[in-house]
């Protein structure tokens, strides 16, 4: 007995499993096969389609934070071929980036999936700042029903920080002589060792330019308007230094409000920066321009005082404040042997001490001042009446 297969099926059909009955004649020996002259008939041909299980995946992303606003992380989930209807739950989840931190906004919620392959996506809104940060991550966590497989069960987003770390410029010593060994100085950078010594170091070296600044100091004269002016100009009410990037008040002869000879004492009641004491409100009264008893505003504190120079618009601006100790010392020009200072751009400055707004730490009622005259710095009771230099940070 011999077998003859009369039709047959090749075509695979992915990536779904097929299965195919096939009819078949048995011919005896000596037996013909039958022949019709009408078109031949097609044998039936079932087809068994079974559906593989449903997986889904979901890609991990990243996006570069930004400094203001919001910035979009958009996560994909992709579904395979699926015969049925599959819902997902997700759901974010805190890593080195955090909601409490402002660094993004939690989402949750659950997603249908039709029959069939299909996306969907889910939105993640990323806060930017201008804080430095390495990278933060955080997560997209799925939950899903039995019957869908989860390739990865969540995926991972990267911030990435685009702030750059700011670099910090500071003014040289001015001291543009040598050391004379074995004692004494010489009026030029020459002497022994001549290399390690500071005159031969720093930008009095490399920018030696008197025509804005003594010994590679740079500052720029800026107007009561504050417009910048020429460094010929014959008056002007603030300077700024081009190395720091800082505005300072100038001080004047006249009996005004920027006085030489006005004295504060110290008081700040920001608990952020006194050092947990305000310090002196009104000490030994009239010691400043338009000072009445009746009338705190008027007094001779440097709180007062910061509050009246931004109130008048000095330069144009408003954000005047005290200088910290080390932004006061950046003004010293070693070089000079009277009043420390370059007093081309700084007339009418004081050799005396010099209020900074940096609170002393190991004793509440202290804070540091500079002395110009010598050129070192320390710290006083803050009843203690002392000049002011506000300053602002250039825009």
């Amino acid at each position: 007995m011999r077998f003859y297969l009369r039709y047959f099926f090749t075509r695979p059909i992915l990536p779904l499993v097929l299965t195919i009955l096939l009819i078949f004649e048995i011919l005896l020996p000596g037996q013909a096969m039958a022949v019709k002259e009408e078109k031949e008939s097609i044998a039936p041909v079932y087809l068994l389609l079974l559906s593989k299980d449903c997986s889904l995946r979901v890609s991990s992303e990243s996006v570069i934070e930004g400094d203001v606003g919001g910035k979009t992380m958009m996560f994909t989930l992709s579904m395979n071929h699926c015969d049925k209807i599959s819902s997902v739950s997700y759901m974010t989840q805190d890593g080195t980036a955090t909601v409490a931190d402002n660094d993004y906004m939690e989402v949750s919620g659950t997603i249908s999936f039709p029959s069939g392959p299909a996306r969907a996506t889910v939105a993640v809104t990323i806060k930017g700042d201008a804080k430095v940060e390495s990278l933060e991550t955080l997560s997209l966590i799925l939950v899903a029903p039995d019957n869908l497989t989860l390739e990865n069960n969540g995926a991972v987003g990267a911030i990435i920080n685009d702030d750059i770390t700011p670099s910090v410029s500071v003014n040289d010593t001015g001291v543009i002589w040598g050391g004379n060994f074995p004692k004494g100085n010489n009026s030029t950078c020459s002497g022994v060792n001549i290399d390690a010594q500071d005159c031969s170091h720093g930008r009095d070296v490399t920018f030696n330019d008197d025509t804005d600044g003594r010994a590679g100091f740079s500052f720029t004269k800026i107007s009561a308007g504050g417009d910048p002016l020429p460094a010929s100009a014959p008056s002007w009410a603030c300077v700024k230094d081009n190395v720091t990037g800082l505005i300072w008040e100038v001080k004047t002869d006249n009996g005004n409000l920027h006085d030489k000879d006005d004295r504060y004492s110290w008081y700040n009641t920001d608990p952020g920066s006194n050092g947990g004491v305000s310090g002196i409100i009104n000490n030994d009264g009239n010691t400043c321009l338009g000072y009445n008893s009746g009338d705190s505003s008027t007094f001779c504190n440097t709180e007062a005082y910061t509050a009246r120079v931004n109130d008048a618009g000095l330069c144009g601006a408003s954000d005047w404040r005290m200088p910290t100790i080390g932004e006061l010392e950046g003004l010293l020009y070693y070089g000079e042997t009277g009043t420390k200072i370059d007093t081309d751009f700084f007339p009418n400055a004081t050799r005396d001490s010099v209020w900074s707004g940096s609170a002393y730490a190991d004793f509440s009622m202290a804070s540091w001042y500079l002395n110009f005259a010598s050129g070192t710095s320390g710290y006083a009771n803050r009843d203690s009446i002392y000049p002011v230099r506000l300053v602002r940070q250039s825009p």
